[in-house]
């Protein structure tokens, strides 16, 4: 085994770290930001539920707090779904993450530790 630490640095430099860069950029640009206003839109959804049940609500006779107590349930309801998802988001791209140190381990493995004629061998991968 051969070690060869200029083709390492540039393989770091310009490949495996761009690759963590890019995929919590990802994360962090792309998807996180379109669950900033779940606390809105549960608020709205609230809302929009006090609505439909004060119209449906004016047929009969119900009581007003037992009604608003439903549409801020389904506000909140809607607000722990998002958090929720949220977090999954999360806990999915934890394990991309490792998944891609794998995939990077495996190319140091089969580059550095192997020999040209083991790099595709299987059984030793």
């Amino acid at each position: 085994m051969i070690l060869n630490p200029l083709w390492w640095d540039r393989q770091f430099k310009e490949e495996f770290i761009p690759q963590v860069h890019s995929l919590v950029e990802t994360l962090e640009v792309r998807l996180l930001p379109t669950f900033d206003n779940i606390g809105q839109e549960a608020e709205k959804k609230a809302k929009e539920e006090w609505e439909r049940l004060g119209s449906v609500a004016s047929l009969y006779d119900f009581d007003e707090a037992a009604l608003a107590e439903k549409a801020h349930d389904v506000g909140l309801d809607y607000y722990f779904m998002m958090n929720g998802l949220r977090q999954g988001l999360i806990n999915m791209f934890s394990v991309t993450l490792y998944h891609l140190y794998e995939q990077q381990k495996m190319i140091f493995h089969r580059k550095e530790i192997l020999a040209p004629e083991e790099e595709d061998d299987r059984k030793l991968i």
